[in-house]
């Protein structure tokens, strides 16, 4: 299936936001997670496709390394503070 056709995820859990996900340094848990997806289409009587797993050498340049907890924490106190500057201005902030 070409990279255009992807789905990106668009569940209400996922906790960066609408898009494509990639596990790192575990192709077998992205492979357990493709089977169940197809079991899942399967049960609901739609054709499932083949589950594969796909590699990829993602290079980031400067990043905000979401892997490290002290990291997400800032996410979140920068977010607070963000909305509150918004707010302060009378601005709409999503």
């Amino acid at each position: 299936m070409p990279i255009e056709q992807w789905a990106p995820s668009e569940n209400a859990w996922d906790w960066l936001g609408h898009g494509l996900y990639f596990w790192e340094h575990s192709p077998l848990r992205a492979l357990e997670w493709a089977q169940a997806k197809a079991r899942q289409r399967s049960r609901r009587g739609r054709k499932a496709p083949r589950p594969a797993v796909v590699g990829a050498v993602i290079q980031l340049g400067r990043c905000f390394d979401l892997t490290d907890v002290e990291h997400t924490r800032s996410a979140g106190d920068a977010y607070a503070q963000l909305k509150s500057i918004f707010e302060a201005s009378g601005r709409a902030f999503l």
